[in-house]
């Protein structure tokens, strides 16, 4: 990593934080450890709740103060984060785009004795199907982190926005999914 002189521009990339609400503190953890390592970080508050809008408008605000910003999507997946559809919406969101303009991405695992890095590898069918799916489909392109080693995320994240980049590394976005509507987001 270079040094940087006091005020100058940060060369990391922008993080945003996917995770369902039952891992806020691990959210918080991260998001403070990486803010501490010259990263801006984003995600949304376990307490907000989506206004009586129009799905498109409520997509439209989403993606202006949250998604957009970001260069890195990690998706801190917990025991209840698979299923979800507001993160199946963030992981859409990551993979659409050229290279360049799609986000890299991050699985960051909270390890349990049925799911693990190694069985993910390995394709253990167990531990395939506590991972979103869309994730799933896109193993080639996501990079694989433990909450247990999340010192290591700086460089990890550096690998995502790389590959990110590079045209050579295909992802597969799939269909659209549900709108998100109007109420609390990490319900959805």
């Amino acid at each position: 990593m270079k040094w940087m002189k006091k005020g100058e521009p940060t060369m990391n990339p922008n993080v945003y934080l996917s995770y369902h609400d039952a891992n806020e503190k691990q959210c918080q953890t991260i998001a403070a450890f990486l803010t501490e390592n010259n990263f801006t970080v984003r995600y949304v508050p376990t307490d907000y709740v989506v206004g009586d809008r129009q799905p498109a408008h409520i997509l439209q605000d989403l993606v202006k103060q949250f998604y957009d910003p970001s260069d890195v999507l990690v998706c801190i997946l917990g025991s209840q984060t698979a299923d979800l559809l507001h993160v199946d919406v963030e992981l859409h969101h990551a993979l659409s785009g050229k290279p360049g303009v799609r986000k890299g991405i991050v699985l960051l695992l909270m390890e349990r004795p049925d799911v693990s890095l190694d069985k993910i590898k390995a394709k253990n069918p167990k531990a395939l199907q506590a991972i979103p799916d869309r994730l799933h489909k896109n193993l080639g392109y996501v990079e694989l982190a433990t909450f247990s080693r999340y010192r290591d995320l700086p460089v990890i994240l550096n690998s995502a926005w790389k590959k990110a980049k590079d045209a050579s590394v295909p992802v597969e976005v799939g269909p659209m999914p549900a709108a998100i509507k109007k109420g609390r987001y990490h319900d959805q």
